[in-house]
């Protein structure tokens, strides 16, 4: 079990901090319209996000410090698996909302938005 302390030392915190940025900027990149529930699948996202992020510094400390290829492959594959599930999860719950929403009008190009492009 010590063959994993120091990757985990090194990688939780890289994870945490990757799925959290990951879930921040989803967020602010797209309202969420599922209610409770789907907030909470947003919030499940994130550590899903973590979990597939923490093999980008497991793995490679895994190979640095001489470990067996299939401890890193197996748990960088679960790590994919495990924020998969939480990002299908969430899309479950948010993908009726975003149907029942009503379509924005398409306004098409106005002179307002000319002026702000800069162009």
């Amino acid at each position: 079990m010590n063959q994993f302390i120091l990757p985990l030392v090194l990688g939780v915190p890289f994870a945490i901090w990757v799925g959290l940025y990951i879930a921040r900027k989803a967020l602010k990149q797209n309202p969420i319209y599922g209610g409770a529930a789907a907030r909470t699948a947003h919030n499940v996202g994130a550590i899903g996000a973590s979990a597939g992020a923490i093999y980008l510094p497991f793995v490679p400390i895994m190979f640095i410090l001489g470990k067996p290829v299939q401890w890193a492959l197996t748990l960088g594959i679960a790590s994919l698996l495990i924020g998969l599930t939480s990002l299908v999860v969430f899309a479950i719950l948010e993908r009726p909302a975003l149907a029942n929403r009503a379509p924005q009008a398409d306004r098409g190009w106005t002179e307002e938005d000319a002026r702000k492009s800069g162009l």
